[in-house]
């Protein structure tokens, strides 16, 4: 059997300090950055470089997402067939 293949994805998300709302969108300056209360509704970001905010009013949200893949090949004959119910 193959090793198993590790991913790990990185997001941030962008949370107001005072207030507690998230971003929703790209500001490219603060004036147009628009918030939200709800977390599932903030904008997820795969890197803060093209963010303009004011960063000492921002608290930034780290989520690591690991994932492990594990592959196997089998002959058809080999497979056992799954029951939904």
């Amino acid at each position: 059997m193959q090793e198993p293949i590790l991913n790990c994805e990185v997001e941030y998300r962008i949370k107001d300090n005072y207030f507690g709302r998230w971003i929703t969108n790209k500001p490219t300056a603060q004036e147009y950055a628009n918030y939200n209360a709800l977390r599932s509704n903030a904008r997820k970001f795969n890197g803060l470089d093209e963010i303009d905010i004011d960063w000492d009013k921002h608290l930034i949200e780290v989520s690591r997402i690991e994932t492990k893949e594990t592959r196997k090949v089998y002959n058809f004959e080999d497979l056992e067939e799954v029951n939904d119910g």
